[in-house]
């Protein structure tokens, strides 16, 4: 085995001829350089076991590099390297779901005029609903003010139960009423504001499209030959 921080491909050449003539196959079991851990530089026909994780070059006889073996990965950097292979097939992934929901979106419009459409269907649903909670909360709003009359109407006499129960019960429903009809507020915004998103990045789409066509109709024309033009300068001329 030899030792140096500067041996140079002479040496390296002569020693691949010494492990040949004893018997030594370097082509098949290569010449390695290595470095310990003191930063010596090492060349052997073969890799002690110390040095198989700190990485080699394998050499010719002509001392000409063959490949290079890399360091085996400390902990650190094998967690390093496994983050970042996941953090890749979450872009994969988010890029793949990107192109399908696209796609799913161009096959569900021909034009815009289609989203607006699909969204007044999809908001006169939900405004039917609220319209029935907020028509409903007024009823029971008359219905508690008729109560709250034939409570004064005692002029302080005991309430009955049962028009105390009736109030109690009433009160309840309009609050869970007033909460109905600001969830179908919410939706409608909501509703709102997702087939607009739909509709800019359609058209967003489109455009990208027709900018593409574009693009590729101008490279097509420009690859094309040009006319012949006839004897003297002039482009020929259609026969009359």
């Amino acid at each position: 085995m030899l030792n140096s921080g500067t041996i140079n491909f002479v040496a390296i050449a002569a020693l691949g001829a010494c492990l040949a003539l004893s018997g030594h196959s370097v082509a098949a079991a290569g010449l390695y350089k290595w470095t310990d851990e003191r930063g010596v530089v090492h060349y052997s026909d073969k890799i002690p076991p110390e040095a198989v994780d700190k990485g080699t070059v394998v050499l010719d006889k002509q001392g000409r590099q063959l490949k290079k073996i890399e360091p085996a990965l400390t902990g650190d950097e094998l967690k390093a390297r496994q983050a970042e292979e996941e953090r890749q097939k979450a872009i994969t992934k988010a890029k793949e779901e990107r192109a399908r929901k696209d796609l799913a979106l161009l096959q569900s419009y021909t034009n815009a005029d289609e989203i607006d459409f699909a969204r007044n269907r999809a908001l006169s649903a939900i405004e039917a609903q609220l319209k029935s909670a907020e028509t409903y909360n007024a009823d029971l709003a008359k219905r508690l003010a008729d109560l709250d009359k034939q409570k004064a109407a005692l002029g302080g006499k005991p309430v009955p139960v049962t028009l105390d129960n009736q109030v109690s019960a009433i009160t309840v429903e309009m609050g869970r009423q007033t909460g109905v009809i600001a969830q179908k507020k919410d939706e409608m915004a909501a509703v709102s504001a997702r087939y607009e998103a739909d509709k800019r990045h359609w058209q967003e789409i489109k455009a990208d499209q027709a900018r593409t066509a574009a693009a590729e109709s101008a490279v097509s024309t420009s690859s094309k030959p040009s006319a012949a033009k006839a004897p003297g300068g002039a482009s020929p001329t259609a026969t009359r």
